[in-house]
This record gives C-alpha cells, sequence and structure tokens, in this order.
C-alpha cells in the first residue's frame, strides 16, 4: 500500500506524462497549417482557388471525424483501458502523419488526414485518466494543467510545421519527424503510465451483489450532463467564429506595411499564450470556490471582451483584448471537464469527456463557417465581434438556468447503458 507522499507523486507524475503525449499529439495535428496549400501544390494541386478549396475540405475533415469518433473512443476507453486508448491514440497519430509522406495525391491525402480523425483521443483517454487519479480537491488543476498541453501543441504545431520546413528544405520529412515524435509520446505513456485495474459495476442499482441491472441511456443518468456539453461547444463554437475573419480585420486597422503577417502571428498567439498561463490557475481556483462559479466568470468575462474587440481602432488594442480573452478562454475547458468528472462515475468518464470533447471538434467546425457568413452578411468583419458576444451571452445565461449551484454529486458507481 502506498503512502500518501507516493501516491501524490504517482498522479503528478502521470500528469505530466500525459501533458507531454498531449502536446507531441496536437502538433502532429496542427503542423500541416502553414504549409498545407503549398504541399498540396507539390502533389499537383497547381490552381490557387483549388489549393484553397482542398485546404478547407482536408481540414474539415479531420475536425468532423474526430467529432464523431470522440464519444466511441470514450465509451471503449471505460471499457478496455484509458492507457490503451491513450496509447492507441498516440501511435495511431502518428502513422497517419507518417502516411501524409508518401501521399501520390490530394485524394489520398484527404484519406490519409480522415484517418488522422479517426484516431484522435488521447485527451479523452487523458482527462478519464488523470480525473480517476487525481485528489477530489485537485482535479480542476490537474484537468487545467493538462488543457495546457493541448494549448501549447495547437499554438507551437504550425510553428514547428513551418520551421522545420524551413530547416529540411522540403515538406515530406516534416511527416516523418512528426511521426517519430508522436510515438515516442505513445512509448512514453506505455512505459511511465499506471492505471489500476477497472473496478466491476454493481450488478444493481444500489450496489447490492445479485439485485436486478437498471440500466439509463447515458444522458438520463443526469441531466445536467447535456447543458454542459452544450455549454462547451457554444463556447468553442463562439471562440471560432471570430477565426476566419481576424487577418481580415486586423488588416483594416492600418497596420504598418510588410508587417501584417507579424502582427497577425502576434494577435493570434496572444490568445494561445493567455490561455496556457491561465488554465492550471483558474482549474485550482475551480477546486477553491466552485467550478460552476469560475466557468460563470470566464464567460462573463469572455463576453466582455468580445463586445470591447468590436469597438478596436488599433492592432495593440487587439492584441491586448485576445490576451485578455486567453485568461477566461483558458478556464472555460478545464473546469467544464471538473464539473463532468464530479457529477459521472470514475468508471463512466471516458465516455463523458468523449462528448465534451467532440462538443469542442463540432464547435471548430461550425463557428469558422458561422463568422464567415455573418461578415458577408453585414459586409463587415467587425460585426462579427458583437453578435460573438451575444452568442457568449446567452451560453452564460445557459449555465446559470440549466447548472445548478450545487452540483449533484455522481454515485461510486453506476450500471449506465449506452
Amino acid at each position: 500500500m502506498m503512502s500518501g507522499s507516493e501516491e501524490m507523486a504517482k498522479w503528478k507524475r502521470t500528469m505530466w506524462v500525459l501533458w507531454m503525449g498531449q502536446f507531441c499529439l496536437q502538433v502532429g495535428v496542427s503542423l500541416v497549417a502553414p504549409f498545407l496549400p503549398l504541399y498540396l501544390g507539390e502533389l499537383g494541386v497547381k490552381d490557387p482557388e483549388a489549393q484553397a478549396v482542398w485546404s478547407g475540405v482536408i481540414f474539415a475533415a479531420n475536425f468532423v471525424i474526430a467529432a464523431l469518433c470522440q464519444p466511441i473512443w470514450g465509451s471503449l476507453a471505460d471499457k478496455y483501458g484509458r492507457k490503451k486508448m491513450a496509447m492507441r491514440s498516440a501511435f495511431g497519430i502518428g502513422i497517419a502523419v507518417g502516411l501524409f509522406a508518401i501521399a501520390p495525391n490530394q485524394w489520398w491525402l484527404l484519406l490519409f488526414r480522415i484517418f488522422q480523425g479517426t484516431m484522435v483521443g488521447y485527451a479523452v483517454a487523458a482527462n478519464a485518466l488523470m480525473s480517476s487519479q487525481a485528489p477530489p480537491d485537485k482535479q480542476g488543476y490537474a484537468l487545467g494543467t493538462l488543457q495546457t498541453g493541448f494549448v501549447a501543441g495547437t499554438v507551437c504545431g504550425p510553428l514547428f510545421g513551418g520551421l522545420l520546413v524551413r530547416l529540411v528544405g522540403a515538406y515530406r520529412p516534416v511527416f516523418v519527424i512528426t511521426l517519430v515524435a508522436c510515438f515516442l509520446a505513445g512509448l512514453v505513456t506505455w512505459l511511465l503510465v499506471d492505471e489500476e485495474p477497472r473496478k466491476a459495476v454493481p450488478t444493481g442499482a444500489d450496489g447490492k451483489p445479485g439485485a436486478p441491472v437498471v440500466k439509463q441511456r447515458f444522458w438520463n443518468a443526469n441531466p445536467v450532463i447535456i447543458s454542459m456539453v452544450l455549454v462547451l461547444f457554444m463556447a468553442n463554437f463562439a471562440a471560432m467564429t471570430v477565426e476566419p475573419t481576424l487577418t481580415l480585420f486586423l488588416q483594416s486597422l492600418h497596420v504598418p506595411e510588410g508587417s501584417l503577417e507579424l502582427y497577425a502571428g502576434a494577435v493570434f498567439a496572444a490568445t494561445g499564450l493567455a490561455s496556457f498561463l491561465a488554465a492550471p490557475h483558474l482549474g485550482r481556483l475551480g477546486d477553491k470556490y466552485g467550478h460552476r462559479l469560475v466557468l460563470a466568470w470566464a464567460l462573463g468575462g469572455a463576453t466582455a471582451v468580445y463586445f470591447l474587440q468590436g469597438l478596436v481602432n488599433a492592432p495593440w488594442q487587439l492584441a491586448l483584448l485576445r490576451f485578455m480573452l486567453g485568461l477566461g478562454v483558458g478556464g472555460i475547458i478545464p473546469t467544464a471537464n471538473a464539473v463532468i468528472a464530479q457529477m459521472i462515475p470514475v468508471e463512466r468518464r471516458g465516455r463523458g469527456f468523449g462528448w465534451t470533447l467532440s462538443a469542442n471538434f463540432w464547435g471548430n467546425v461550425v463557428g469558422p463557417m458561422t463568422g464567415s457568413l455573418i461578415a458577408s452578411t453585414f459586409h463587415s468583419q467587425r460585426a462579427v465581434f458583437p453578435i460573438t458576444a451575444v452568442i457568449m451571452l446567452a451560453n452564460l445565461g445557459w449555465l446559470l438556468l440549466r447548472v445548478p449551484k450545487r452540483l449533484p454529486q455522481a454515485p461510486v458507481s453506476a450500471a449506465v447503458g449506452d
């Protein structure tokens, strides 16, 4: 039997190993962003308009397939083990990215990108595994720290991709390098992450052996869960509405000639950097004062900042507000995941986190399309910000109305059906 200090060392070691895994895999998923149109040109797609269309299709395909698969991988993680599913994702994404290097044309690249989408799921397994090992009063901190690995990988992926292409002078070797990194992440997960054997679910609703099994649909097990999934979808949907038009809006603020790319990079990086810095601290505040309260403040702050972004008239003002936005947005996912962990029995958390990550991916798909539609309808990139603020405000209202202050506690175990 391990002492308290040994238990603490174990869950913290697990947290940092899973952090590294999330970082490596998110880099692998996102590194193709800066040079995908150029790589398509190497594959025979020479027309710039065709490159833009194919780039959009290939990116969207990954997110759509990933969104569809997350609940499935979450259920399998609950059934067969979270560590196994994390390793499956690490090795699978590595193979998928490695296959990019041998794609003969754009159709095969699309197929390999779809395969990559089916392999996404490390975050689901990592969150479920982490929430089962971290002490109850450290859930927000642990899940927030894990989230910084995801954010850091998202921010660094395109940067690493561009730097590696410049360093090696070709696109295909970059994919092989990423394959190696993903395999190392899977190997480290295998060697350094420990998972307790799954406990059998009691045969009866009262937990007594021999009692009849009372199965429920997943959503009926706790109605608050679906409300939290919708909160996450709307938050990510709103966050992504401004992404397609942000550079064009920045250009309208009279950026110095020749500096648009530099300013755009700084504006995009500001949000990710702030989220990286804020997530663990907001998670810790949720542990202390309640995750619903911190989530409400994060959504309220994001609402105000989105509205203010529509009023800026200088690039530095936009960069500052995007940093402030990241300070709030950084707390949304980890605190929402901590709420989910609080309401779902340990043996069913993989499925719960599968639905939350699926909601995030659907926001990635629908948000940019909506933002582009708003900008074209109102003939203004500036119009996207106040409308996004209204969406975020509605999301805050939904949270306050549908998620109670005193959250229902999940039983130690429950017989919950599909």
